[in-house]
């Protein structure tokens, strides 16, 4: 369907659609942010589920409170989704002139880990923010850092700790990455072939229905560990020199054996009710978006 866009379209549409689809669905990603970090290294748990989360949020924030860090949301989607959905979508396409039509599993999946691995890289300054900027209302108004907007967050961090605490999180960043695109762009991509290949639908609006809610179920179950880890090392603090996790690996040993087995997947539910939303408007923008362009640049 995107063969003969080009590349640059391909990102750019990838990139709105993403900032769209986040603009809708930013307040569930607050959520998961403080349940990820909810019950730390032996801290109190603040709530049981992602509902008390929601109204605490509300009570002593207000509304604004379940928006903070949507400016670095919405930068982070023009570079994060639009890296890795662009440079997908163009492997995806090259392989697909190669081979005259549809390729295989294996290589969708080669498409969605190059397409990961770019886009997480890239979006990891703008994720740091983002998560800060998130949780920030967690923390006691003396220790809060306070930032007014994404591009304050990114110069202060800059500024006070480093250039290389823009990278922090990089290793568990590009692991999501990786798992998110393979889940949810190929499941995608391939749950529309299946519907298309036998005839239940065609290139239409509930083909695209049912494989975005497909994918964001899958992409749900494969993204949360390496993007509980992902938050908490980009949200803990250094005392003393020495930092709460040495790595992804720590993150996921401390979280099982003091929270159990089940503490990588915290956030479950807000993440899959904010994935599933968030996937049919990503989905639906962008199959709309393709179509407009096309039809505007008169290509086939």
């Amino acid at each position: 369907m995107t063969e003969n866009i080009p590349n640059y379209a391909k990102f750019m549409i990838a990139s709105t659609s993403g900032m769209g689809a986040t603009s809708v669905c930013f307040p569930l990603d607050v959520v998961k942010f403080r349940m990820q970090v909810s019950g730390e290294l032996g801290r109190k748990r603040d709530h049981a589920n992602s509902f008390q989360f929601a109204r605490h949020i509300i009570r002593t924030e207000g509304i604004l409170g379940l928006y903070r860090g949507l400016s670095a949301s919405i930068l982070r989607q023009a570079t994060y989704t639009g890296t890795r959905w662009g440079v997908y979508q163009s492997a995806l396409d090259y392989f697909q002139k190669q081979e005259g039509g549809n390729i295989s599993l294996l290589k969708k999946s080669f498409c969605g880990l190059l397409g990961g691995i770019c886009g997480g890289f890239v979006g990891v300054p703008t994720d740091v923010a983002m998560t800060r900027m998130a949780i920030d209302g967690r923390l006691p108004p003396a220790e809060r850092r306070n930032y007014w907007c994404v591009t304050d967050a990114l110069y202060r961090i800059f500024r006070e700790e480093g250039f290389t605490t823009l990278f922090r999180g990089t290793v568990p960043t590009i692991c999501r990455a990786v798992a998110v695109n393979i889940s949810q762009f190929v499941t995608y991509t391939q749950t529309k072939q299946v519907l298309m290949g036998y005839n239940i639908t065609g290139d239409t609006t509930p083909c695209h229905l049912v494989a975005s809610v497909n994918s964001a179920f899958v992409s749900t179950i494969c993204m949360l560990p390496p993007d509980v880890a992902k938050t908490r090392i980009q949200y803990m603090k250094v005392l003393d020199g020495k930092p709460e996790y040495k790595g992804i690996l720590d993150v996921w040993w401390k979280l099982i054996s003091k929270e159990g087995i089940t503490a990588p997947w915290k956030g479950f539910t807000p993440l899959f009710i904010r994935n599933g939303p968030q996937g049919i408007v990503l989905f639906l923008l962008y199959e709309n978006q393709v179509k407009l362009f096309k039809k505007f640049m008169n290509i086939q």
